[in-house]
């Protein structure tokens, strides 16, 4: 069978949704049938780039293309005349990104793929104006939820196929032996943990999580925050502990590579997102057993066990923080070994590696 070739049209490849998500399908592809290469448009060397070659993938990077945009057609322009790929897969949060796929279908690429990763962001006006040509200039339509479908292709929406997230199941189920040893390591022993994994930036609203978390401390005292990820807000959001005075109490641990551990760690994951598209770590959250609190932004199709529980945003601190306290006591007796199964049956990533291997081998 002829190898197929891939090119992969992303920003970047640091830790985050889309990112994660395409290095757990990298990991599990067959190699010897499907071969991706990365182009990306970023100045910096990201988390998963190291990985990406000791696997065999090439990386071909431009200038950022939102300062860049001559210099990102010349090179992509160029890296598609020396490389013939029969499939490109654009990895987007709205419709600004449709630029790639009038690049791809000037320069004679069969199959375009469109992959919506967000349900919700810049000006709806704006994301109207560019739909259309998006939807007549990709040959396969790709999002990880019914509502990310929505978001970027209207009308044409139900054409989409949905491919969850995936992930390593098993790596995420629960472990005693992690809780205590992070525990430990933290110096948290006895107390009630909270935990968010994400990007500091405006979507993760980190700014309503830090007001959450001072009013859980009002009530309980005996609590802590970890916060795993690293952004352009970060400093920001440091500040706003200080003055709320919980130093001490809000953790910032950066990024890390073995997130499970502090999942296991945890009590309860706060998400109260302004965006999301299918937040991968609400998958890995409930392959944990951990509870978790979402804002209603987020879209439903990532609610695969009774652990994950909704609030609108228009609630205060304090009703959420009530909320959150609820959750952790609720769920003390719980054994979380038991949600494995079940998240596994429709988020590994073998399960939807197949799912892909199909639409890129496709004849379509």
């Amino acid at each position: 069978m002829k190898k197929i070739r891939v090119l992969q049209i992303i920003g970047s490849m640091e830790v985050g949704g889309a990112e994660t998500m395409l290095m757990n399908i990298y990991r599990e592809i067959n190699k010897e049938v499907i071969q991706f290469d990365f182009f990306l448009n970023s100045d910096k060397e990201g988390f998963y780039e190291k990985e990406i070659k000791s696997l065999g993938g090439k990386i071909y990077k431009t200038k950022p293309k939102s300062k860049h945009p001559i210099k990102y057609i010349k090179d992509l322009k160029s890296l598609l005349k020396i490389n013939q790929y029969d499939v490109a897969h654009i990895h987007a949060s709205s419709t600004k990104n449709f630029l790639p796929l009038k690049i791809l279908n000037s320069c004679g690429v069969k199959k375009t793929i469109y992959h919506s990763h967000s349900s919700k962001g810049i000006n709806a006006v704006i994301q109207k104006f560019f739909q259309n040509s998006v939807v007549r200039n990709s040959t396969i339509k790709i999002a990880c939820s019914d509502l990310a479908a929505s978001w970027m292709y209207g009308s044409k929406a139900k054409e989409a196929h949905i491919v969850f997230n995936p992930i390593d199941v098993n790596k995420f189920k629960y472990s005693q032996k992690d809780r205590e040893d992070i525990r430990n390591l933290l110096n948290i022993n006895g107390k009630k943990v909270f935990v968010h994994v994400g990007r500091f930036n405006k979507q993760k609203n980190h700014k309503f999580l830090i007001e959450i978390f001072y009013e859980i401390n009002k009530i309980d005292n005996n609590t802590i925050l970890l916060l795993i990820g690293e952004g352009l807000e970060e400093n920001k959001i440091r500040e706003q502990v200080k003055d709320l005075k919980l130093l001490g109490k809000v953790m910032f641990l950066g990024i890390k590579e073995d997130v499970f551990r502090y999942l296991s760690a945890s009590d309860l994951f706060i998400m109260p997102s302004f965006i999301e598209g299918l937040p991968v770590t609400i998958v890995e959250t409930q392959a944990n057993g951990l509870p978790s609190l979402l804002s209603n932004t987020i879209t439903k199709d990532i609610q695969q066990t009774n652990l994950v529980t909704y609030l609108p945003l228009s609630e205060t601190a304090i009703n959420w923080a009530t909320q959150a306290l609820k959750l952790v006591k609720h769920n003390e007796l719980n054994d979380r070994t038991l949600y494995t199964n079940k998240i596994e049956k429709i988020f590994d990533a073998k399960v939807i590696v197949k799912q892909l291997e199909k639409i890129y081998l496709s004849d379509d």
